[in-house]
């Protein structure tokens, strides 16, 4: 009876390919999903300013300012590349759980030379954001006006990029001088100094959270019929499809997009040194025009899959070409081994 492997391998192969699922389908797409919004979510730009207001020594030496935000905006990107799997042939007992696999695949990024090309695992996100501020400043010395910095128009801009994966941060931060003012003068002969200089800096932190990647398989059977089912993945997802219905159906993804979560901080630093016969330094530190944290819209892409063919009731899958050869090489392999005499020793 040891011969009877070989016809136990037939059937039980027979049997594998009698499966409810014939070969898988993979396709792979690249999407490419952009965003941008004011740098002040849906408040107004008149909201953002701060002063008038004033720090130092009253009477010595004191620094007037307000300063307001005059524009903003962010933009961000993310490009990744989707690599979806399904079956391409399924009975109709089978077809009420159609399985579709969704994962990332790995890309590669074109940078400028020198730079190597970037292989990307995934995804790569990235953002970035101009910030307008205008600000008028004042040293004061001696209840009079030595210093004034009046309508300094300032830009500033932050940018970040990652290698995702999604539910993570994005994190920048910038400092830019944008006025920088006034003398200090010193007496040959006493060595005293008076006068006043004075910097204003604008400055931003800004973050971005890239959620999951969010988005609808769409199939639509050759008779109209739409089955739809949503997905929101990070690095690898499974969903099934009620196809019960004999026919063809066309698959595809829809609404792909992704959930981020915006925010920034910006304002301005004053520093500068005045002298009354020595010199001290002055410094405002951070001096907040605002901060805003809203949720930032990104486009839709969509990508066409192939095509799932469900078999009528009681119909299995058929065998693909040459493995019928193959199953009857192994019945044919059997049945030598059964006839086969037993004897040992024969000589030629």
């Amino acid at each position: 009876m040891a011969g009877n492997w070989a016809v136990r391998a037939a059937v039980a192969v027979g049997v594998w390919l009698s499966a409810a699922y014939a070969q898988a389908a993979t396709i792979t797409g690249d999407v490419a999903l952009t965003a941008s919004a004011s740098l002040f979510g849906g408040a107004p730009i008149g909201d953002f300013q701060i002063g008038p207001d004033s720090f130092g020594v009253r009477s010595l030496a004191e620094v007037h300012y307000q300063a307001r935000a005059s524009a903003g905006s962010v933009e961000a990107a993310v490009q990744a590349r989707l690599q979806v799997e399904h079956p391409d042939v399924v009975t109709f007992s089978a077809a009420a759980m159609t399985p579709v696999s969704l994962s990332f695949a790995p890309f590669v990024v074109d940078l400028p030379a020198p730079l190597p090309d970037l292989q990307v695992p995934g995804a790569i996100g990235s953002f970035q954001t101009a910030f307008g501020v205008e600000a008028e400043v004042e040293v004061e010395l001696f209840g009079a006006a030595d210093l004034r910095l009046l309508n300094i128009d300032g830009f500033l801009e932050t940018s970040g990029v990652r290698l995702l994966p999604f539910g993570e941060t994005v994190a920048a931060d910038d400092e830019e001088r944008i006025a920088q003012a006034g003398r200090i003068y010193r007496d040959p002969w006493l060595g005293t100094r008076w006068g006043a200089r004075a910097t204003v800096d604008a400055v931003q932190e800004s973050e971005l959270v890239f959620g999951d990647l969010l988005g609808t398989v769409h199939a639509t059977h050759e008779d109209g019929t739409l089955v739809t089912r949503s997905f929101a993945f990070d690095e690898a997802e499974s969903v099934l499809l009620d196809l019960q219905r004999p026919g063809l159906w066309q698959l595809a993804l829809g609404g792909i997009t992704v959930e981020g979560d915006f925010a920034s901080e910006f304002g301005i630093e004053i520093g500068g040194r005045a002298c009354v016969v020595v010199c001290a330094g002055i410094s405002s530190g951070f001096l907040p025009i605002g901060s805003s944290r809203f949720d930032l819209d990104f486009s839709q892409a969509a990508l066409t899959l192939a095509t799932v063919r469900v078999l009528p009731e009681g119909q299995v899958v058929p065998l693909p070409a040459g493995l019928p050869l193959l199953v009857g090489a192994l019945g044919s392999l059997a049945l030598v081994r059964r006839r086969r005499p037993a004897g040992r020793g024969r000589g030629l």
